[in-house]
């Protein structure tokens, strides 16, 4: 039975706003969410009436989601981690890294090389990914290094899950990512963009936040913290799309964006990070 046929068949059998019994379940399947929309078995048998929170309580608790974090470490990433173990609309967080994260009950952290992915994982299946894998062209030492990372590794991740059954990808990007742009930084940025849209997910969203403020960094970024003082002093002097935006309202926009699963393509300017945080802040803490 779909959600939407559990929601009428309540109706029909007691009126508008009431459930003429309990629902006493048996879990049969859980489908992958699509659209928004996850598809259930199960076997209700009548015990006593109730209010309908019972069944939406049931209904929550069946379409609980399994989340993805591709680049756990980073400091988007971490961000993702500890937002998504806290939530309790997910129930499970999927985390691929080279090195072991520290234990969680609700945390696979399965131990992994990016240059040899194993594309039979039974963790690459989940409702939706957050990709948050990148690195500098500094860290990376070459343009052919930095491009393996910020557009090889991540489309060989996606492929993998899309090949899984997973249906939503989320993807932290860079403000001004352009395929005409004169860096390659944001070349490469818009080219995973461009090639992750061809894949066809059901779901696509696209961050582009600008300058991330995340604390401090493990490695040295003078350019940054230049640019983040000066931010600082400047405050709402500076446009609100140029302005640095926090790693943790960052991974807010994303999470969300994975929990909604909006059909088709959707790219979040930097602007727009800064509005969505505030009205998802509440929902996700």
């Amino acid at each position: 039975s779909s959600l939407s046929d559990l929601g009428c068949r309540s109706e029909k059998s007691a009126g508008r706003g009431q459930i003429s019994s309990d629902l006493q379940r048996q879990y049969l399947d859980i489908d992958q969410k699509a659209d928004g929309i996850c598809t259930v078995q199960v076997i209700l048998q009548p015990t006593t009436p109730k209010s309908d929170r019972l069944l939406a309580s049931t209904i929550k608790e069946l379409c609980m989601t399994t989340l993805l974090i591709l680049g756990a470490t980073g400091q988007v990433g971490q961000q993702l981690l500890r937002l998504s173990l806290s939530n309790d609309e997910v129930s499970r967080v999927l985390a691929p890294t080279r090195h072991a994260l520290a234990a969680h009950p609700k945390l696979d952290n399965p131990i992994v090389d990016y240059e040899h992915l194993s594309a039979d994982a039974p963790w690459w299946k989940a409702d939706a990914i957050l990709c948050a894998l990148g690195t500098t062209m500094r860290i990376a030492g070459s343009q052919e290094a930095f491009y393996r990372v910020d557009h090889d590794y991540v489309m060989s991740a996606a492929k993998h899950a899309k090949a899984a059954g997973s249906r939503c990808f989320v993807l932290n990007s860079s403000m001004g990512a352009k395929l005409e742009a004169g860096s390659f930084y944001l070349r490469t940025k818009a080219e995973t963009e461009r090639d992750l849209a061809a894949l066809g997910f059901t779901s696509l969203t696209i961050v582009r936040p600008s300058l991330l403020d995340g604390g401090k960094r493990p490695e040295r970024r003078t350019g940054e913290a230049l640019a983040l003082i000066l931010s600082r002093l400047l405050g709402r002097l500076i446009p609100r799309r140029l302005r640095p935006i926090s790693t943790h309202k960052v991974a807010l926009a994303m999470i969300q964006a994975a929990l909604h699963a909006t059909p088709g393509v959707t790219c979040i300017e930097s602007e727009q990070l800064h509005e969505c945080s505030a009205q998802s802040s509440g929902a996700v803490r």
